[in-house]
């Protein structure tokens, strides 16, 4: 038996139907031969026990409730700060004091570290919970950005150590810390709660660029480095807030590493809709970074003469409109199933990569404005399913580690996506075009994945149904 259940799982107010498949339920005993059945109504009392008085129940429901709340709070106001941070350490002006080349380098070490450490921040969350986790980030990227604004030019690798490594690494805790007590806390309209915490990312995103297309704004990045430890004091103070509703039974040391990690139960290693999920996965992340980074490219493009004026510039921060557009389009959808949000998935990214196969070739500002806000909403829907789905159908008691394999998909395919179109760039005879003919393949090909795996799910659904 996993040691990870779900004690509300009986509840009758707190059920929802997109929250069962996928989770351990206790059977109830066996009856012995020509007795009747034992009833599995957990709300008798049993025998020799004083009834709960109403009072009780009702204070211990209270309680509940108020902690679910201060979880969404809590998730939502770290999700914001640190968002706010990651925004200042990428869109600062970083190469004030360094090169070109330097802060590039700087920027990317950041990104990477990030994506890629995701895996350690779920092996450290199954053991060390997310609370913990929380505000060992919010350490790493206050302590890491704050220190290396101190450090001189000379010093640029302990800079590029502390920003790329240190506070990567930090921002890595916190991106599963804002996430995973969401997944496991809530059962009822537990889309409504994904979509509030990852709204947050692109309203701190919209907000911090907007502010650099004021003219007057020129913050030296150590000064932006210097104050966002007083956002990480908050973000910090905001993990207190994550008490678990239910706790987790406590660990056995004795068993050895592997129990320490969580890693007893291997059957989710044999579950293959993780591996069809983490390809359709690998292959929207290999596509989905390049245009963000790349719009602006169009926009600059001489031959187009768009321009610079402050509303062709402002396209670029679109994207994130779109991914906020696209979140809250999602309240009105009520299957989450695997293969429904499969379903879902496969045209979105398909009709995305064909977009982005003519954005290159763009003439009119008001295109390139329709197709950022477009493929920021592909963005949103996909991030937000694909969190969503998980705790349906692999269960609660996996969320961790399983949210730690699509982590490290994303990871290497985002990292993968942004060399590939660093280096088709800088080889490729006609520019940037062959970024997004890139960018537009992975996406196509991820669409079309998530179709055919739908129909994969399917059929092993039948099979097994027919074997029964």
């Amino acid at each position: 038996m996993h040691t990870y259940v779900n004690a509300m799982a009986n509840d009758p107010n707190n059920s929802d139907e997109d929250y069962d498949e996928g989770y351990e339920h206790v059977q109830a005993p066996m009856s012995p031969p020509n007795s009747p059945p034992i009833s599995t109504n957990m709300n008798l009392p049993r025998a020799n026990e004083p009834e709960v008085p109403a009072a009780a129940v009702e204070f211990l429901e209270s309680g509940i409730k108020r902690r679910k709340i201060l979880i969404s709070v809590g998730c939502t106001l770290i999700n914001f700060c640190q968002s706010v941070v990651f925004a200042m350490a990428i869109l600062g002006k970083i190469n004030s004091d360094l090169s070109e080349e330097q802060a590039d380098d700087i920027r990317m070490a950041l990104v990477i570290t990030r994506r890629l450490g995701v895996p350690v921040a779920s092996l450290l969350m199954i053991g060390l919970g997310y609370r913990v986790v929380g505000i060992m980030g919010c350490s790493f990227v206050g302590l890491g950005l704050f220190i290396a604004a101190w450090v001189p030019r000379v010093a640029v690798g302990g800079i590029g150590f502390l920003v790329g490594g240190v506070a990567g690494i930090g921002f890595a805790l916190l991106s599963l810390t804002v996430i995973v007590p969401i997944l496991e806390t809530f059962k009822k309209h537990r889309l409504r709660y994904v979509v509030l915490v990852r709204s947050a990312d692109a309203v701190a995103a919209i907000l911090f660029a907007c502010i650099t297309f004021i003219p007057e704004i020129n913050i030296d990045w150590r000064i932006l480095y210097r104050y966002q430890l007083i956002v990480m004091v908050i973000a910090g103070a905001a993990c207190v807030l994550l008490k678990p509703v239910t706790e987790q039974t406590p660990v056995d040391k004795s068993q050895g590493v592997r129990r320490l990690l969580g890693l007893t139960d291997y059957s989710i290693f044999k579950d293959v809709a993780l591996y069809l999920l983490m390809v359709v996965y690998f292959m929207d992340q290999v596509g989905k970074p390049i245009p963000v980074f790349e719009l602006k490219s169009i926009l600059q493009d001489p031959m187009k003469q768009f321009g610079d004026d402050l509303s062709v510039q402002i396209i670029v921060i679109l994207p994130f409109v779109g991914v906020l557009v696209g979140l809250l389009s999602l309240v009105f959808w009520h299957r989450f199933s695997l293969v429904d949000v499969l379903w879902l998935l496969g045209p979105v990214n398909i009709l995305s990569g064909l977009l982005t196969f003519q954005a290159p070739a763009l003439s009119k500002v008001a295109w390139v404005a329709v197709y950022a806000v477009t493929f920021g909403m592909a963005s949103g829907v996909f991030i937000a399913l694909v969190d969503n789905v998980i705790p349906h159908a692999f269960g609660k008691q996996r969320i961790r580690i399983v949210e730690g394999i699509l982590g490290l998909a994303s990871g290497v395919g985002h990292v993968i996506s942004l060399q590939i179109s660093d280096t088709l760039d800088t080889r490729s005879t006609i520019g940037y075009e062959s970024s997004f003919y890139l960018s537009g393949s992975a996406l196509l090909t991820s669409g079309l994945l998530a179709v055919g795996f739908r129909f994969v799910l399917l059929r092993k659904k039948v099979k097994k149904e027919n074997d029964r």
